[in-house]
């Protein structure tokens, strides 16, 4: 079986083994491509792509299909993505802001169970919705097509309304958000020394994804690129004035298990007066921010400039701290410092990066956790103070990463010997690989790149991969390098030298890496935007073992695996327990994709 990167541009040659044809048109407006496998009836699929770049917001497990279908207009815009998966149902992705080009959005993700799927005829209902508003907008399409809508609509799907009619003269109130009915609790507070207004609002569920809002106009909040389909505990709005009248910062903060483990991420929807579309501007951060001195001076600025303009920020710590991490990390290997067991900052390249220094050590070495949220991308990284490796050297950005380890000689940290990313993995297959790279010196002091494609075994019932302390034992043989002709020889799995350019036979024993052309990401931007309008189109590779890699192994040489484990089901059965509502959460393919994690 076969498994596939499919780009789903449709000016890019379909790569050998998968074929499109036409598919249905639906009504004069709209046209339809269908992606099948030329030799099976079902296929294996890593990635959603678009002219070699990954589609936000399709975040998919190794996932089995019959086929993939795209809906397009009359300008080749694709509006909406299908594919009925096995063991999971019928996935819908939406296109939420078609002014952009297409990279730069984020597709709505609906599931719907194999027994339910949408027809022709509400296809285009959808299809409408999406041209008529510059993309897809629910709780519009919920006022017009309302038993289509809850079709869509999952158990944990909330629209919220952030308008001023809740409260009257208390301090808290309710509503019913539209399509789901379920009802929503506010606490407005003040933030202290200031005149900024704050609201709280508390769904059933207690977590919730966001399915749309509608202000106090009543016109439902457009946001640049589309919302985000993460799951989020927390959904906060922050006024200019007691009135509640005139919102300008919603926060969503984004829900992750072991929080000691991680840093939990939040996204800024902001005000953007300045938008000629009326449209919101979207951030995602990591950083802690101080809601009476730091979100005052944010807020402030929104007013002053008619929108967040992060650079005009006179406090750097601040402008750092609002970095927009789906740009991806640029990390520091040299700045090490504070406490033992705890999350730790540092600021790099106009961003705050989260570590951790690891109490134990691995086979003598010191180990430190850089940026430790569940999953990232990385751009750059600064090994020593003269030098950093860049794009050419490491995978290509947007390529997502769980961990981010790098191994140090001595307790003061200025010493790196060895950076381990551990590739993001969302399989549940056992047969599933586990992709890493690595670098290190070599025997010339040079920094160089590998990737380890490999697999867990059970070592007394644990999921361990030898292939790693394999790895840390032979550089501490070897004077603190990789010496490759004799390390890939004692590894179970298949190491490359990385960039695949790089690669050499030593003595005819060991093969070059076949893997495909690096994938790219444009960084969220206007200019980004015209440059992708303006992009032609390359070949897509077939790719065995995706280099837009998804898997990810967790493997916690640290602390008690048991432990941990234990620590998470309990956790996990007690608010299974608590809260009648997150059963139905529980069994959400969204949240399911973030949950599973092979190794915590």
């Amino acid at each position: 079986m076969n498994t596939y990167q499919v780009d789903i541009c449709p000016t890019v040659t379909p790569v050998e083994g998968l074929e499109r044809k036409d598919g249905e048109n639906i009504g004069d407006k709209y046209n339809s491509y269908i992606f099948t496998a030329t030799s099976e009836e079902k296929f294996e699929i890593s990635a959603i792509i678009y002219n070699g770049k990954p589609l936000k917001g399709i975040v998919l497990l190794n996932t089995m299909v019959e086929n993939i279908t795209i809906y397009l207009d009359g300008h080749n815009k694709i509006l909406l993505i299908h594919t009925l998966a096995f063991e999971v149902g019928n996935i819908y992705w939406i296109n939420q802001d078609i002014t952009k080009g297409t990279e730069s959005v984020t597709f709505a993700e609906f599931l719907l169970k194999e027994t339910s799927h949408l027809n022709t005829g509400e296809l285009g209902c959808i299809l409408s919705n999406v041209t008529q508003h510059g993309g897809f907008n629910l709780a519009k399409f919920g006022e017009d097509y309302a038993s289509t809508a809850e079709k869509l609509f999952g158990d944990i799907d909330i629209i919220f309304d952030i308008g001023k009619g809740h409260y009257g003269s208390s301090n808290s109130g309710e509503y019913l958000s539209e399509i789901s009915g379920g009802k929503v609790t506010v606490v407005k507070s003040v933030i202290v020394g200031s005149s900024f207004m704050k609201t709280t609002h508390n769904t059933p569920s207690k977590v919730f994804r966001i399915r749309g809002i509608k202000p106090p106009n009543g016109n439902y909040m457009k946001i640049n690129g589309g919302f985000p389909n993460e799951v989020f505990t927390e959904f906060n709005v922050y006024y200019r004035d007691s009135d509640y009248s005139n919102p300008l910062l919603v926060e969503l903060v984004e829900m992750y298990p072991l929080t000691h483990n991680y840093v939990n991420t939040r996204f800024y929807l902001t005000k953007n007066d300045k938008d000629s579309n009326g449209k919101w501007d979207i951030c995602q951060i990591c950083s802690v921010i101080d809601e009476k001195t730091e979100l005052v001076q944010i807020l402030q600025n929104i007013i002053t400039h008619n929108r967040l303009l992060v650079y005009n920020i006179s406090d750097e710590k601040l402008r750092n701290k609002l970095g927009d991490i789906r740009k991806g990390f640029s990390v520091d290997v040299t700045q090490i410092g504070g406490n033992m067991g705890r999350i730790n900052y540092y600021s790099f390249d106009g961003m705050c990066i989260p570590y951790r220094m690891e109490k134990a050590t691995v086979q003598g070495y010191y180990l430190v956790r850089h940026a430790t949220i569940p999953y990232f991308t990385v751009k750059k990284i600064k090994v020593t103070k003269t030098k950093e490796l860049t794009e050419d050297e490491l995978p290509p950005l947007g390529t997502l990463f769980g961990r981010l380890n790098v191994y140090y000689t001595n307790d003061s940290f200025d010493n790196a010997v060895l950076i381990e990313l551990e590739c993001l993995d969302h399989s549940e297959s056992c047969e599933s690989p586990d992709f890493f790279y690595y670098y290190s010196k070599d025997e010339r002091d040079e920094w160089i790149g590998y990737k380890l494609e490999t697999h867990f075994v059970l070592d007394d019932g644990e999921e361990a991969i030898p292939d790693k302390n394999t790895i840390i034992t032979h550089i501490k043989q070897h004077n603190n390098k990789i010496i490759f002709e004799e390390l890939w020889k004692k590894l179970k799995g298949k190491l490359t030298r990385y960039p695949p350019a790089t690669n050499k036979n030593p003595k005819g024993e060991q093969t070059t890496d076949d893997t495909t052309s690096d994938i790219k990401v444009d960084i969220d931007s206007e200019e980004a935007d015209e440059k992708a309008e303006g992009e032609t189109s390359t070949a897509s590779k077939f790719v065995p073992n995706s280099e837009y890699d998804f898997q990810f192994g967790e493997f916690n040489t640290l602390e008690s695996t048991i432990a941990i484990t234990i620590g998470t089901i309990a956790i996990c059965v007690g608010i299974y327990l608590l809260f009648p509502s997150v059963k139905r959460f529980a069994h959400d393919y969204s949240v399911q994709k973030l949950m599973y994690r092979r190794y915590v």
